[in-house]
């Protein structure tokens, strides 16, 4: 009778792996019935507790939120691979980046006389101080990574920074001390990126799923830049299909909402006309064409503005089809905690988060099972 038990379990769990590899709407329901809301929303509360008061590049809790975030990876991991990636951040880089959007954002509308110009240049002083004490602090990506059964070159990243920061919202200086749950940003991205993984770690995948949490975004992109500058030679002898940006997926209001709608989110990706504007199109057409048969209640509309507030921007720079799926920055933005200590769970709308993720994992997995 053991003997039978055993395999007929060993039977049932071939079947399943064989039915995952055909890849159909039945298969992805399967697998997303591992995650629902409350799912979610505890691997959402269990990264920001870890690492009180912040995670800010230097601090004790940003080291917390590494060490956590290696740990889980290992317990969900599944069939793929673990692996960190340091860094040395390019300072001299970031410095540039400040340095240029004080010169384009700033210097060009007001002049040097202005309260505003004044604000500002305080400001990015300030930033370029924080970095140069920062210089020496090694930097962590950590990646978890599933190759594919049959079309390994085939490449998909899916990318969610774990650092914070918190900004004085009167001076926009940085408040290096301060509380930074970082419930929205990012700890939403971070939540929905794990639950990913947690869906699809036993799955047999045609094609090659990466997903990565960068560290030093909220300082110049860095963890991103030193991600894309290491691989990009790798996927341009494969076949790159895209990257997907998870940024600050948790608020969703009605009542500050400009639209006055629920579910409002958006797709980011660079401008009509500009070089590589068709690739990340056909990127987002993709995933959406998936996503949307999750049955969603979110609606992510597509916006050609060629964000600059994310990773996404390391991999414009090389040209490499990217789209960033975020809250409504236009009627929804959530102007009252983005960059505060008052970027707590409880302020969250997990109903909406919850939504996402079901769209995200219909994206995703559709696109990997080439579902028409």
């Amino acid at each position: 009778m053991i003997s039978i038990s055993l395999n007929f379990s060993l039977l049932f769990s071939l079947l399943i792996s064989q039915s995952f590899a055909s890849g159909s709407l039945a298969d992805i329901d399967s697998a997303i019935v591992k995650i629902n809301k409350r799912a979610l929303k505890k691997e959402l509360r269990d990264f920001v507790n870890c690492c009180r008061p912040n995670r800010m590049v230097g601090s004790s809790g940003h080291l917390k939120s590494s060490k956590w975030l290696i740990e889980r990876l290992n317990k969900i991991k599944g069939d793929g691979l673990v692996h960190v990636d340091n860094f040395k951040p390019d300072i001299d880089y970031a410095i540039k980046v400040y340095q240029n959007d004080f010169e384009q954002k700033i210097a060009k509308r007001f002049s040097a006389q202005t309260p505003e110009y004044q604000k500002w240049s305080v400001a990015t002083n300030s930033a370029i101080s924080h970095l140069k004490k920062r210089k020496n602090i090694i930097g962590k990506n950590i990646i978890w990574e599933k190759r594919g059964s049959s079309k390994p070159e085939e490449i998909l990243v899916i990318g969610a920074n774990y650092d914070t920061i918190a900004i004085d919202q009167k001076t926009n200086l940085i408040l290096e001390n301060s509380e930074m749950p970082g419930a929205d940003d990012n700890g939403s991205g971070v939540a929905l990126a794990l639950s990913l993984i947690k869906t699809i770690s036993k799955m047999e995948l045609k094609k090659t799923i990466v997903v990565v949490f960068f560290d030093f975004q909220e300082l110049g992109f860095l963890g991103a830049r030193s991600f894309v500058e290491k691989y990009s030679p790798h996927w341009k002898k494969n076949k790159f299909i895209g990257f997907v940006n998870l940024l600050m997926l948790g608020h969703d209001s009605t009542s500050n909402d400009l639209v006055k709608k629920q579910g409002n989110m958006k797709a980011y990706i660079r401008r009509s006309g500009e070089f590589g504007h068709k690739k990340d199109l056909t990127l987002f057409e993709q995933l959406n064409r998936h996503g949307v048969k999750s049955k969603t209640k979110n609606t992510f509309s597509l916006l050609a503005n060629s964000f600059d507030s994310s990773d996404i921007v390391q991999f414009w720079e090389k040209d490499l089809p990217a789209v960033v799926l975020t809250g409504d920055w236009e009627n929804d933005y959530n102007i009252k905690r983005h960059h505060t200590a008052n970027d707590f769970p409880e302020t969250l709308n997990f109903n909406s988060l919850y939504q996402t993720y079901l769209y995200l994992a219909y994206g995703v997995l559709g696109m990997n099972f080439d579902l028409l």
